[in-house]
């Protein structure tokens, strides 16, 4: 957690006995690069809260996303990764999370034929990545055109 970004006077985040409670299973650190923690080869899933670079991130990265939208836009990008792409499921629908439904939808994303259509799904999303940030690629297009018009309205143009 990046305490940059945490509008909060309280400088211990985390509740009572959380660090103890995740030695062994796992690691707390004040931050890390994600893309570097996705790319890692022990990495299945991942849990995302739906903002746009995380997104990106994990489907470069071919990690499946359990999602869990907090507000604004995150909700409509979770429309996007788990119903129109499928490269994510859903957690949270319904109100209050229980730990039951954190399990099942763990389970699906890391293993059994589910978890295996995930993985299929964010390849080809990842293969639309590339091919967008590919010379000639929409995403290529459109960078170069913004860089020319500001070349054009700064005095720099051809």
């Amino acid at each position: 957690m990046r305490p940059d970004i945490v509008s909060s006077d309280d400088l211990d985040l985390l509740s009572e006995g959380f660090v103890g409670a995740a030695t062994g299973r796992g690691l707390v650190v004040p931050w890390c690069c994600q893309v570097e923690v996705l790319s890692h080869a022990i990495v299945g899933g991942s849990l995302v809260l739906c903002g746009w670079n995380s997104i990106l991130e994990n489907a470069w990265a071919c990690v499946s996303m359990l999602c869990f939208p907090l507000l604004t836009d995150q909700i409509t990008n979770r429309c996007l990764v788990v119903r129109e792409w499928r490269a994510g499921v859903s957690i949270g629908d319904h109100g209050a999370v229980r730990a039951d439904e954190v399990k099942a939808r763990i389970e699906g994303v890391m293993g059994g034929e589910d978890g295996v259509k995930l993985r299929e799904q964010v390849k080809k999303l990842r293969g639309t990545l590339e091919a967008a940030v590919a010379p000639g690629g929409s995403s290529r297009r459109s960078f170069d055109e913004f860089v020319d018009e500001l070349k054009r309205r700064c005095g720099g143009g051809h």
